[in-house]
């Protein structure tokens, strides 16, 4: 549930039953920290970005008289596009050190908020701490300089979560670009895997056709990752789910094509300005048809998140939120199939 700021955090509270209506099993509230600082980096809780304590208490009240299990989800909020904050640091030795110590203390923090709430999971991770994953790149392509141990350190991280927090820990990311297993994911319970399939929909297209697309994205990709990237008989793998709502949506940016392209990430935000595309409810309801369909018959998916529903409001939007719109019946329809 984006849109966690403190200002929203009533928005949010009067919407969890709108969500225990929609036959859900889980509410995922994504309470942030700021960074304040780049240099040297500082992340704090800033009471006019930031939940405050009482926000969350209030929230995990609320998940719990609606029957609802509670996550927490703890987000990095930026004044820039993380992508540009990542570009424009220094990313020497000492900053990377002083960078670890600010995300220990935040790890930590939502750990012990986690554990004294009575959330039965918190997930970390998330793509915007790609630079700082062992290998770690920037948005150009270019090395990160991460340290050479960052894989021990995130390690350490983890086992401090894991002795402040007694439930599951989850790590969310997409497919990675490399079979290596870090070290750091033995000390995670679950994976929440971002499943972006290339579908090339048009009006016309028949859900078995798009079907086809979902189909080959789970058996190659996702199956290809669960197999050689997991330790199978050890983790449970979560799709998180997502689809603009809009036509002719193409996100292949390599340059090779004519028309324009979006990243995925142009239509988190709410309420998103893309003037040459049409929004299309229809169709993001056929592809969160297709997506639930396909993944729920497969025994290695553990479940399934539709990501970012933003809860303060409906929305009549471009964006992925689902909040309002045709897909959220489908995902109710199937939310209640499975009670």
């Amino acid at each position: 549930m984006p849109g966690s700021k403190a200002a929203d955090s009533n928005q949010i509270a009067s919407a969890i039953p709108d969500i225990a209506s929609i036959n859900a099993r889980w509410v995922i509230l994504t309470p942030t920290w700021s960074f304040t600082h780049q240099n040297p980096p500082v992340i704090e809780p800033d009471p006019n970005q930031d939940p405050l304590w009482f926000d969350l208490t209030t929230m995990a009240a609320i998940a719990g008289r609606n029957d609802l299990q509670l996550a927490f989800h703890p987000q990095a909020h930026f004044e820039n596009p993380p992508d540009e904050w990542w570009l424009t640091a220094p990313l020497d030795f000492s900053w990377w050190n002083s960078w670890f110590d600010q995300y220990h203390s935040f790890a930590i923090h939502f750990a012990e908020a986690a554990e004294q709430q009575g959330a039965e999971m918190l997930i970390l991770g998330g793509d915007w701490l790609a630079p700082a994953l062992p290998g770690g790149k920037l948005a150009d392509g270019g090395p990160s300089g991460v340290p050479a141990d960052s894989d021990l350190r995130w390690i350490e991280i983890l086992k401090d979560v894991e002795s402040h927090f007694s439930g599951t820990i989850a790590w969310t990311m997409s497919l990675p670009e490399t079979k290596v297993l870090p070290g750091y994911l033995d000390y995670i319970d679950q994976i929440h895997l971002n499943w972006n399939p290339v579908i090339q929909p048009e009006q016309s297209t028949s859900l078995e056709e798009i079907n086809l697309q979902v189909l080959d994205s789970l058996n190659g990709e996702v199956n290809e990752f669960w197999t050689e990237w997991l330790k199978t008989d050890e983790k449970e793998l979560v799709l998180r789910i997502a689809y603009p709502s809009v036509a002719g949506w193409n996100r292949d940016c390599s340059g090779q094509e004519s028309t324009a392209c979006y990243q995925l990430s142009a239509f988190i935000e709410p309420a998103p300005i893309i003037p040459d595309l049409q929004a299309d409810y229809s169709l993001q309801a056929r592809i969160y048809t297709a997506l639930i369909s396909t993944a729920s018959k497969e025994s290695w998916i553990s479940g399934i998140i539709s990501r970012s529903y933003f809860a303060p409001v409906v929305l009549h939007d471009k964006s992925i939120s689902i909040h309002g719109k045709p897909a959220e019946i489908i995902l109710s329809q199937w939310f209640g199939g499975l009670k």
